[in-house]
């Protein structure tokens, strides 16, 4: 009987396979998501910090009260001038592939009075170069006598924006509510983000190229990685582009003149020494480009080869190799080689409002003038009318080169940093604060750049600064008097980074002018980030609107002989701030070294697009917000773009251990595994380093690295166990080396707990710190089990020191059983681990990943049943008698989203069901792991007696001797599915899919494995299902 029904199976198989493909075809056609998605994200802001603010001066006359400020920790601060200075956080929410936003939900949680606080009003933005007399901003009376709510929401969508075709939406959020008249103040603690997708008519791909570098920065980008999993990477372009063939990471772009140049460190030079470094490179002529693609003029052909090259020749670094030019210059050389497109300039360019910016060929979505009224940039200038493009999906510098000699130049300095990977000077960082004269704190530039130096919470959001392995130098104002001969010997003496804060302009910076920097004699060439205006003006543009006939004096930095190998500055204004360091171009410059130092970003293009981005949530059409624009659009890199900024070497011999990782439980003899990293820190290579672990300063294990290079690392794995119950402290030991002076970092310790011979459980505490594994400890601990509790999701190696992990998610629905989790349990439970897994939104945050299908072996019905109380089944060794209510009682009671699964394959089995309705929990049994896997909250089980029931149950499943059952072949899959026969699932306990019209509920890969299931008995009838739309 069980065979006839398996070949009905296969003729029904076979004669659908037509119609589902057409179904496919057709959802791709209609929409790549199918049905209405809800995206759920929950922010928890910290406690606001409560300050004192300017002081009486801003007030009207014969107030009496001095404003406050209002800080919250790690955000930024919304500054309108006039208006209540309030903090926000921009949130970043991915939205599916092929959907598009249909609601957007935020709700916040409790509000908290924080009491009466006149709050301190924005100041008004400046230009650096501002002379004027200092005037405080004052209030806007109008707000300040108001009864509405400031602001007047609790969020603001800021817009969608798309990077390397994953869409993103930008969405501000404001945990302060104040009430201006009264000065009441509020603060809400949570917010509940719910965002409603539903496929569009079309699928458009956009830019997205299924490149898994780009998925990888995507994926840390947002706020919610897990419906990454929508972007399918076979949807990636094919084909390549008309100028090029192959796949590059990195092209320059120049003229035929500049590409053959007869001089030694040409363009070639720099292509063949990134080729060697493994960076593939290529380049391409403007003039070939201008005779194949089509644009309304020079700027947008460019851009129009950047983006075919970028889709479908995997490039992510683009080197302009040329000047921009406004005009003729004098006879210094060819002027408009590269053109840069002039981008909107608000109200502070009219003669036209141009500003020379690269991003325009970095980020590529749109064509910026939607309008067709030859203003790119324009805040509506984007697709369809919205805001443009600020992601990148490249990363561009320039070589604003426009002669052999400024060529050969910038190749030179450019390959010598590149190559210096071990040398003093890389120590020495210098910072250059000058005289502002905004009032108080902002009069100096020292000020500010004090936040850059040693990193900084100010203002609310934290950056890290250039760590103690630097020499950290300063030339402040605010110090001393200096002069440029002091400046010019430093360079000359070698630094490696100058940072600058102090008037500027087109010739000017620093104190030093162009011809000083023509005259600068340093051998090793630095980096420099100025805050000044115009000194990146690199059309020579002044703020009179008349061009210069010589380049402005960062193009001189990095195109004489010596100076700088790369300069980020300005091409117009910097902009600072009344009696704050909060100034505008200061949040640009702090994000960049943040990104190098904070998020490990080298190569300074990525690192100063970084910058930018972390700023789109301050971008609207307010006075300040216009001025985060203009600074976003004027902060160029004249520079190589892949170049990656080098740490110092402090010493010949300096070994480091970087990381120990080993378990923090285990069993008596039970092996432990220590990986243990090193790291030579040194300048020169090290041969023969010994490695060691030892337990109360005796050598328990030891390894030899045969060779260790100058910058480089190794693993070494070293093994420990011990007989005995008890805490025990394990030290790794790498061997100091002839002439290594400092050892303090040649040591790592870490201690392990030794259990007795009992099933060790693992209670992982992952539900975003609310207190839910209370209720999982106190029936752990009735039931007399041994357990330890962590509150960091473990590694692989903790994780196999356990019999039984126990695995809590609680509430959260955004950081649920992140992509490492998932591989570090898939890795256990390949190894024959147990797993106990609870949460209600467990399915919601994670169904679409391998994880989910191939080891919890369910599939995810929907995100709520509206049932709470579940049905065990009778004769299951968990379930069999029980009845359990999920609300109200003496749990939690907290399942507002209790999840419906259901078992895709025969190693799964229903155990709990909603009454009435589908699954709730199954359990696995394969023959290598086992799993019990609860969709709704093990914490809201009503009843202490139940949840100590349900966990004595679970763990005795868990952990009993296991069966012969290490590999169910084809033929005992069968027999279990033929014990299956005839037990129907519980009302509702079925898939999601739409129906394909001939009575089936199948998805593609369910068929694929029914006709896998069908070739264990018929020996090569699978192959009928291979591609699901051939002949067969």
């Amino acid at each position: 009987m069980r065979r006839q029904s398996t070949i009905c199976l296969t003729c029904f198989l076979l004669v659908c396979s037509f119609s589902i493909l057409s179904s496919f075809s057709s959802a791709l056609a209609q929409g790549y998501g199918q049905g209405e998605t809800v995206i759920k994200w929950q922010y928890r802001p910290e406690e606001p910090i409560i300050q004192v603010g300017f002081g009486g001066e801003i007030l009207p006359t014969g107030a009496q009260n001095l404003t406050q400020s209002i800080r919250i920790p790690g955000l930024e601060n919304r500054i309108i001038p006039g208006e209540p200075v309030i903090p926000f956080r921009t949130a970043r929410i991915l939205i599916p592939l092929g959907e598009e936003i249909q609601e957007i939900k935020v709700l916040p949680g409790e509000k908290k009075n924080l009491g009466k606080i006149l709050i301190e009003p924005g100041q008004d933005p400046l230009p650096i170069s501002f002379t004027g007399n200092r005037t405080i901003t004052p209030i806007n009376e109008t707000t300040y006598a108001s009864m509405d709510p400031y602001p007047r929401d609790v969020y603001s969508v800021v817009g969608v924006q798309e990077k390397q075709g994953y869409k993103i939406l930008f969405i501000n959020l404001y945990p302060i509510m104040y009430i201006p008249k009264t000065k009441d103040t509020y603060y809400f603690g949570t917010f509940d983000l719910e965002v409603k997708t539903a496929p569009r008519e079309t699928l458009n791909l956009g830019l997205f190229r299924g490149s898994e570098a780009d998925r990888s920065h995507i994926e840390k980008l947002v706020d919610n990685p897990g419906e990454i999993s929508a972007y399918d990477h076979d949807l990636a372009p094919t084909g390549t582009s008309p100028l090029l063939d192959g796949i590059y990471d990195y092209v320059i772009i120049t003229s035929r003149a500049l590409k053959d140049a007869p001089v030694p460190y040409n363009f070639t030079d720099l292509v063949h020494w990134k080729n060697s470094k493994g960076v593939a490179s290529t380049i391409v002529a403007v003039e070939d480009i201008y005779a194949t693609y089509p644009g309304a003029d020079e700027q947008e052909k460019i851009r129009g080869f950047i983006r075919d090259a970028y889709l479908h020749n995997g490039i992510t670094y683009v080197l302009l190799g040329g000047d921009s030019d406004g005009s003729t210059s004098g006879g210094e050389g060819w002027n408009n080689i590269v053109p840069a497109r002039g981008l909107w300039a608000w109200d502070y360019e009219t003669t036209p409002p141009r500003i020379p910016s690269d991003l325009y060929y970095a980020c590529l979505d749109g064509n910026y003038d939607y309008n067709g009224n030859g203003i790119y940039g324009e805040p509506d200038d984007g697709p369809d009318g919205g805001e443009v493009d600020l992601m990148a999906e490249v990363y561009v510098g320039r070589a604003p080169v426009d002669s052999y000699a400024e060529l050969s130049n910038f190749v030179r300095k450019t390959i010598a940093y590149e190559s210096t990977a071990s040398d003093p000077y890389l120590q020495e960082v210098l910072m250059v604060g000058e005289y502002l004269g905004f009032g108080g704190v902002s009069d100096w530039g020292g000020n500010c750049l004090d936040e850059i130096k040693d990193g900084s919470g100010a203002s609310g959001y934290d950056t890290a600064g250039f760590p103690d392995d630097y020499q950290k130098s300063t030339l402040y104002d605010r110090d001393r008097v200096w002069d440029r001969s002091e400046l010019v010997a430093l360079i000359d003496g070698n630094v490696h980074t100058i940072n600058h804060l102090g008037h500027a302009n087109v010739g000017s910076a620093m104190k030093m002018s162009v011809e000083d920097a023509g005259r600068l004699k340093n051998d090793r060439y630095f980096f420099g980030y100025s805050q000044g205006c115009y000194a990146g003006s690199f059309d020579n543009r002044d703020p009179d609107s008349v061009y210069s006939p010589n380049d402005c004096i960062l193009e001189h930095f990095v195109t004489e002989p010596h100076g700088a190998f790369a300069f980020v500055g300005n091409s117009r204004f910097g902009w600072g701030r009344r009696e704050t360091t909060d100034g505008p171009s200061q949040r640009y410059h702090r994000q960049f070294w943040d990104a190098v130092f904070g998020e490990g970003i080298r190569n300074i293009g990525r690192a100063l697009q970084d910058a930018k981005e972390e700023n789109v949530g301050s971008i609207d059409r307010t006075t300040d917000g216009n001025v985060m624009r203009f600074c976003f659009y004027e902060i160029n890199l004249l520079g190589d773009p892949e170049t990656s900024f080098h740490q110092p070497f402090t010493a010949s011999h300096n070994l480091e251990i970087v990381g120990m990782d080993l378990p923090r439980y285990t069993k008596p003899e039970k092996p432990v595994e220590a990986r243990i990293v090193v790291k030579n820190r040194g300048i020169e290579d090290e041969e023969d380093v010994e490695v060691q672990l030892l337990e109360m300063g005796v050598v328990r294990d030891r390894e030899i690295i045969s060779h260790l290079p100058s910058g480089g690392s190794a693993e070494v794995r070293l093994t420990w166990s011990e007989s005995v119950e008890g805490t025990y402290n394990l030290e790794a030991w790498v061997a100091p080396q002839d002439g290594e002076e400092f050892t303090e970092d040649n040591r790592h310790e870490k201690t392990v707990e030794i259990f007795g011979n009992r099933s060790l459980i693992l209670l992982v505490d992952d539900d975003e710190g609310a207190d839910y594994e209370t209720y999982y400890e106190r029936a752990l601990t009735a039931n007399g089990y041994a357990y330890a509790k962590v509150e960091e999701p473990p590694g692989e190696s903790e994780l196999l020191s356990f019999d039984c992990v126990i695995w809590l998610t609680g509430r959260d629905f955004t950081t649920a059983l992140t992509g490492d989790d998932q591989r570090n349990l898939a890795r256990y439970l390949d190894a024959g681990g147990s797993l106990f897994l609870s949460g209600q939104d467990i399915g919601y945050n994670s169904h679409a990943s391998e994880f989910y299908r191939d080891y919890l072996q369910v599939e995810y019905v929907k995100d709520s049943t509206g049932v709470y109380v579940l049905d065990g089944v009778a004769g299951d060794p968990i379930s069999d008698g029980m009845t359990l209510e999920i609300s109200g009682g003496d749990g939690a009671d907290s399942q507002y989203w209790p999840s419906e699964i259901i078992p895709i394959t025969a190693y799964a089995t229903g155990i709990f069901n909603y009454q009435n309705d589908g699954w709730g929990a199954v359990r696995v049994e394969t023959g290598t792991y086992r799993i019990v896997y609860f969709a709704f909250g093990f914490e809201a089980i009503n009843s202490s007696s139940d949840r100590d029931e349900v966990m004595r149950r679970v763990v005795s499943e868990l952990t009993r001797p296991r069966e012969e059952l290490s590999d169910l072949s084809g033929e005992a899959r069968r027999r279990k599915d033929a014990s299956l026969e005839g037990v129907s699932p519980p009302a509702g306990a079925r898939g999601s899919k739409e129906a394909t019209g001939l009575g089936i509920d199948l998805s593609l890969e369910e068929m694929k494995m029914g006709l896998k299931e069908i070739d264990d008995i018929y020996p090569g009838f699978g192959e009928m299902g291979a591609g699901l739309g051939g002949e067969k």
